[in-house]
């Protein structure tokens, strides 16, 4: 049942990573690396959800979240006042990264390896 409450907010993830990605006009950043510290804790956020909640190895786990990121990344090249960034790609590996850490020490029996 945890599972299934996991694979939802797995879900949730992901919809709000491509709603956040493709909106037009982010706003203004409270702070100077706010964009990469929200694609770092989306991303986290995701992978530790996915790890949590599916039944997959690990590295599909990572994979799936790291093509999500370059599409959305792609996508936001055709967005108007949105640009595609390596930066922000990294970010997000970043926080696939530390999502499987975070999951791996406090997540208990997560997905194989």
């Amino acid at each position: 049942m945890k599972n299934r409450y996991f694979f939802i907010a797995w879900i949730f993830c992901i919809a709000a990573i491509v709603y956040n990605s493709l909106l037009t006009a982010p706003g203004p950043p409270l702070f100077s690396m706010q964009d990469k510290a929200l694609h770092a804790a989306a991303y986290a956020a995701l992978t530790f959800c996915g790890m949590r909640g599916l039944r997959m190895r690990t590295i599909w786990v990572a994979a799936v979240g790291f093509c999500l990121g370059c599409a959305m990344e792609y996508a936001q090249s055709f967005i108007p006042g949105r640009d595609m960034s390596a930066w922000d790609q990294l970010a997000n590996t970043a926080g696939i990264a530390t999502g499987m850490m975070a999951c791996m020490k406090f997540g208990g029996k997560a997905g194989r390896v």
